[in-house]
C-alpha cells in the first residue's frame, strides 16, 4: 500500500472538473486508477499540525502540533532534534506491530527530529526532507541518517525513491512466497513538498499540451548519489 500526499494543496487544485485551468494527467491517472478520499477533511490549514493529524487520527488539540514547525529538525545547525509527536501512536505503527507490516517514508514529514526514522519506520526506507521548505532543486534530505544536498528536482527525487522502495517491497515478497512464507505487507508514505512555498519549476520545459509528457531532466530521472551539504553562511 502506497499513501500519496500533496503539501498545502487546496482542493480545488486537485480536480480536472473543478478547475480547467490546473493541467496534472498523473494526478488524474492516479485519482482514476487508485484510492481518492475525498469524505476526508484537512483538521488544519497547517502543515505540520495537518500531517501530524493524518499521521495519528487524532486533532491538533490531542497532539499538540499546531504550527509549521520552526526549531527542533535536527540536522545542523537545527541541532538537536526534537520528535514533537512523541509518544503518540501513528497508523503504521499499528499495522507493524499487529499486521507485520514494513513501513516507509519519502518526503516531507516535518515533525521534527528527522535525521532519525520516527516511531515504526524503516531505516531502510527513510528518505526525508531536513525540514519544511527550501529550494526544489538540489533539496537538503536525510539520506542514510546523512544530511546532504541531493541533486535533482526534489518531486522527482521523492518519487523515484518511493519507486525504488515499492521495488524492494516487491522483491521481499516474491522471497517470502518463494520460501513457503506469507508475503510481507507493506505501507509506504511518499508525502511531497509541492506546492507549498516556494514552489519551482523543474529545470526543464514543461508541457503546456495536457496530452504531452513531462520529461525530467536526466540528473531527475535516477539522482545522482548525495553530496555534502554545503556549509551555511
Amino acid at each position: 500500500m502506497a499513501q500519496i500526499m500533496a503539501d498545502d494543496m487546496g482542493q480545488w487544485a486537485a480536480y480536472k472538473d473543478q478547475n480547467p485551468e490546473i493541467i496534472h494527467p498523473t494526478l488524474d491517472k492516479l485519482i482514476a486508477e487508485g484510492t481518492s478520499f475525498e469524505n476526508s477533511m484537512c483538521n488544519t490549514p497547517v502543515c505540520s499540525a495537518s500531517r501530524a493529524s493524518w499521521l495519528t487520527s487524532r486533532f491538533p488539540s490531542q497532539h499538540n502540533v499546531h504550527d509549521w514547525i520552526a526549531k527542533g529538525n535536527g540536522c545542523p545547525p537545527d541541532a538537536p532534534g526534537l520528535n514533537y509527536t512523541e509518544g503518540e501512536v501513528y497508523t503504521s505503527d499499528v499495522l507493524v506491530k499487529d499486521g507485520g507490516y514494513v513501513a516507509g517514508f519519502s518526503g516531507k514529514i516535518h515533525l521534527g527530529n528527522q535525521v532519525r526514522p520516527q516511531h515504526s519506520f524503516s531505516p531502510d526506507h527513510w528518505y526525508v526532507h531536513q525540514s519544511g521548505g527550501g529550494d526544489y532543486n538540489d533539496a537538503p534530505l536525510v539520506v542514510d541518517g546523512q544530511c546532504v544536498n541531493v541533486p535533482g528536482y526534489v518531486t522527482y527525487v521523492f518519487a523515484n525513491n518511493t519507486i525504488d522502495s515499492l521495488r524492494s517491497y516487491s522483491a521481499r515478497q516474491r522471497a517470502d512466497v518463494a520460501a513457503g512464507r506469507a508475503a510481507t505487507p507493506f505501507v509506504h508514505h511518499l508525502h511531497f513538498t509541492a506546492p507549498h512555498a516556494p514552489v519551482s519549476r523543474p529545470p526543464a520545459p514543461w508541457p503546456r499540451d495536457p496530452g504531452e509528457r513531462a520529461s525530467p531532466p536526466p540528473s531527475a530521472r535516477r539522482h545522482d548519489p548525495p553530496r555534502p551539504m554545503a556549509p551555511r553562511p
